[in-house]
């Protein structure tokens, strides 16, 4: 997840959408999308009509400029934890091809966050710029996958050592597989991101097992059986909805 800095310059886009809970309501935060050009195409795969999906509502196109899909950028202090806002978060899940083993990170923090079971993922951020122009003629020339692609392989360098050049061949062929978002809940880490999330699956998943932590202070790497987490309060939310999902 890299270093935090207050100052860092994140993408986000406003808050346009907040939900009431209801009792007996089932509340999904990921979709899986039925297409690579963007986030028009969404689905959710659960048949129950009590199921409540916001991510519907959302509308990227990947290959459109960061402007034109209404995102800016702000320090990261004048985003987190205010309801106005949704940081953007990008992650990665890497599996084997039964979908029955995964990596992930166990997490070292100081926060209610200890120890819990995550995806490699960090925030979206962008170049610090030193003038408001730079800033601008960046948003209206980068598109929103580029940021998002550069991002993913970042987080996925910081987080697993030698990750990238051992997957490399296979990067090419990544997309965005998910979406992840709440609006229902102000008290979830969530309610304040949207997560665009890539998979990568393996052969076999114990050639990664020489990979070793590249921030240890923050996590361990653990290469764990699906169904045996499945029930782990420690395993974070949009996990289980992704694993939820491949069954």
């Amino acid at each position: 997840m890299g270093d935090y800095y207050s100052d860092e310059p994140i993408l986000y886009i406003d808050r346009f959408l907040e939900l009431r809970k209801r009792e007996n309501t089932q509340y999904n935060d990921v979709i899986r999308l039925r297409n690579y050009r963007g986030l028009s195409g969404a689905f959710n795969t659960h048949k129950d009509l009590n199921v409540v999906t916001s991510s519907l509502l959302y509308n990227f196109s990947y290959r459109d400029t960061l402007t034109n899909n209404g995102i800016g950028v702000l320090p990261r202090y004048e985003l987190e934890d205010n309801p106005d806002f949704k940081q953007l978060v990008v992650g990665l899940v890497i599996t084997n091809r039964e979908n029955t083993q995964a990596l992930l990170l166990r997490r070292k923090t100081d926060d209610s966050q200890n120890n819990t079971l995550t995806l490699i993922q960090g925030h979206v951020s962008i170049p610090e710029f030193k003038t408001d122009e730079e800033i601008d003629e960046y948003l209206t020339s980068t598109t929103l996958y580029d940021v998002l692609y550069d991002n993913m392989l970042r987080e996925a360098e910081e987080e697993v050592r030698g990750l990238i050049s051992i997957v490399y061949p296979t990067l090419p062929a990544m997309h965005i597989e998910y979406f992840a978002n709440n609006d229902y809940d102000a008290s979830n880490i969530s309610y304040y991101h949207i997560g665009f999330i890539f998979e990568l699956k393996v052969d076999d998943l114990s050639s990664l097992t020489k990979l070793v932590s590249g921030e240890p202070n923050k996590h361990n790497l653990e290469i764990v059986n699906i169904a045996d987490v499945l029930d782990d309060p420690l395993l974070d939310d949009w996990v289980y909805e992704i694993f939820k999902l491949n069954k």
